[in-house]
């Protein structure tokens, strides 16, 4: 297959967990979501693009990030052009740097060219270097591209507020390495059992600090990162076609299906088999297209 003419559910074993795509895209794509991450950078004209319920107006050099199991689609891509980084959640090393990085990033979305200054511009740079190499046969392609990918999420990282991050971490280093353990210990094990006692006692923190810590760190609780991570969790489950409904539910730590229908309606505002649908809507969309 021509590596410029494949869009969704690509096949990463064949290309070192990264796809690029850049010819033959659709002028408009359904509502959909896969388990994988996207980085879309608009080459010619204007680009109507829309991720969860907030539409975005792509100009050229502006870039769009849509994070695994969100709701997207093209609106209208008739008046340009565009490309699309494509990378598994393979890529990624499972540790606590990457819960940190990914977190971070996971609400981040729209970074526009006039924004100015020399990282948009960067990381455009790389991406079309990223296609190049893509297309390449380079001995070291898979490295190269590896280290630009870095590159361009750790320069968002450091933008998004890296300053803040230090001056907690600071402040309390103990605290700030324990909750950095234990949020890799939840993504790891959240289809298992966990309570907050648990947890706090493998971070070394007593509840009471352990519980204050991690909202202070994470802006969020204990209960609620946890319900993230499951519901993350089922997502990915939901994307293979031979696991359930209910299996995914008890397969990413829910005790029920009522508990899980809740927790998954709350955070995607839709049910898991709406969910779903959307996903395999998409895959009859593309392979129709072929």
């Amino acid at each position: 297959m021509n590596p410029s003419t494949s869009f969704e559910n690509y096949d990463f074993s064949r290309t070192d967990s990264i796809n690029i795509v850049w010819r033959n895209l659709p002028q408009q794509y359904p509502q959909h979501w896969h388990a994988y991450y996207e980085i879309v950078l608009t080459l010619e004209g204007e680009i109507d693009y829309q991720i969860g319920e907030k539409n975005y107006c792509l100009l050229p050099g502006d870039l769009l990030f849509a994070w695994p199991g969100e709701i997207h689609s093209v609106l209208d891509a008739g008046r340009g052009s565009y490309l699309i980084v494509q990378i598994a959640d393979e890529f990624f090393p499972q540790s606590a740097e990457k819960a940190r990085l990914l977190e971070r990033l996971s609400s981040f979305h729209y970074y526009p060219a006039h924004n100015g200054g020399e990282l948009p511009e960067m990381i455009a740079k790389g991406v079309l270097t990223l296609r190049d190499l893509f297309a390449s046969q380079d001995p070291l392609r898979a490295l190269r591209m590896r280290v630009i990918v870095y590159r361009i999420l750790l320069s968002l990282y450091d933008s998004l507020g890296e300053d803040e991050l230090s001056e907690e971490k600071m402040r309390n280093p103990h605290a700030m390495e324990a909750i950095s353990k234990a949020c890799a210990y939840i993504t790891a094990n959240c289809d298992q059992e966990l309570t907050l006692d648990a947890v706090a006692a493998y971070a070394g923190l007593s509840r009471y600090h352990f519980s204050r810590s991690f909202k202070e760190c994470m802006h969020v609780s204990f209960v609620t990162y946890l319900s993230e991570k499951r519901i993350a969790r089922a997502v990915s489950l939901l994307s293979d076609p031979d696991v359930t409904i209910t299996q995914a539910a008890f397969r990413s730590g829910f005790a029920s299906i009522a508990s899980f229908n809740r927790t998954f309606r709350k955070l995607k505002n839709c049910t898991p088999t709406q969910y779903r649908k959307l996903y395999i809507s998409e895959y009859e969309y593309y392979t129709t297209k072929k």
